[in-house]
């Protein structure tokens, strides 16, 4: 099943509560970065020594095109890590489709682990969504970035 759409998505990542502390010394330093598909949308600012950060980072899109139930939104925590490889700590992933027929708006969801992996997580993610339909194409803030589904696949841009 499909919907085609056309509109604005608004998602804020608020905050998140109880991560897993991954640093041997101090606390973590936690970020979150936003995925749609393959590509990577945006990434929050990284709050130093926490393990409830709080980032209230707002990413405006736009979306056009038939969505199919499988197109989720994810997000991924992550320690920022000086001279090694950042640590997962946890994701969510939110179906898109939710989204536009608003079932989602401010929810806190628990973290988990990545599939097929063991990944030590703890915690919780604050995330806040709103699509806004647009009956008028040529009403939409250009300077917006845009994403459209054709044939399935995900492609920067308005169609």
């Amino acid at each position: 099943m499909s919907a085609e759409v056309f509109g604005v998505v608004e998602v804020k990542i608020v905050s998140a509560y109880g991560v897993i502390n991954t640093d041997a010394k101090g606390k973590s330093d936690p970020y979150c970065v936003l995925h749609l598909g393959s590509h990577q949308l945006t990434k929050t600012s990284v709050e130093k020594d926490t393990l409830s950060p709080v980032w209230n980072h707002l990413y405006t899109f736009v979306l056009c095109g038939s969505i199919s139930n499988s197109e989720k939104l994810l997000f991924e925590v992550y320690d920022k890590d000086r001279f090694t490889k950042d640590d997962f700590m946890g994701k969510i992933e939110i179906p898109l489709i939710d989204i536009v027929n608003n079932c989602v708006t401010g929810n806190t969801h628990m973290l988990e682990s990545r599939e097929f992996r063991i990944d030590k997580v703890a915690g919780s993610i604050t995330v806040e969504t709103q699509f806004m339909k647009v009956e008028n194409k040529s009403s939409v803030d250009r300077k917006l970035p845009a994403w459209h589904f054709q044939n399935g696949k995900l492609h920067a841009g308005l169609i």
